[in-house]
């Protein structure tokens, strides 16, 4: 607070009235963290836009083929790392041959994906970035 306003209000009076100045900066102030703040969101929403071939609906796009493969990597590599993936040549070819059907018949068939069986004895599937799947042996 300024001292013209602390000395007003201590004789009982109000604070001064904001000049027209004062008020037109202020405005024009709230417009450029305004215009700044819709700048920054069309640039995310136009850069991290496209459209999802399965359902036709525009999705948010965080990350390049890229960068998904890369973290899908390094997820497989510490999977294999900390021996979860199961050692049975017979059965990891089973599964990525079904696998790489069910991919040639799908919305990405040029993308490269990696099928594991995992060491656990719970019935799931999940995948991870960049075209990793993975498959308990159940």
């Amino acid at each position: 607070m300024n001292t013209e306003r602390i000395a007003s209000r201590r004789r009982g009076g109000h604070a001064p009235a904001r000049t027209p100045a004062r008020t037109l900066a202020h405005k024009l102030a709230h417009k450029r963290v305004g215009v700044a703040a819709l700048s920054a969101a069309l640039a995310l929403a136009a850069g991290g836009c496209a459209i999802n071939p399965n359902t036709g609906s525009p999705t948010i796009v965080l990350s390049s083929v890229k960068g998904e493969r890369r973290t899908g990597r390094e997820m497989h590599d510490k999977f294999v790392a900390e021996g979860r993936h199961y050692d049975d040549a017979e059965l990891q070819t089973y599964v990525e041959k079904i696998g790489q059907r069910l991919v040639a018949h799908s919305d990405k068939p040029d993308l490269k994906f990696t099928f594991t069986v995992l060491d656990a004895p719970g019935i799931n599937a999940f995948a991870t970035p960049g075209g990793f799947i993975y498959v308990n042996r159940g």
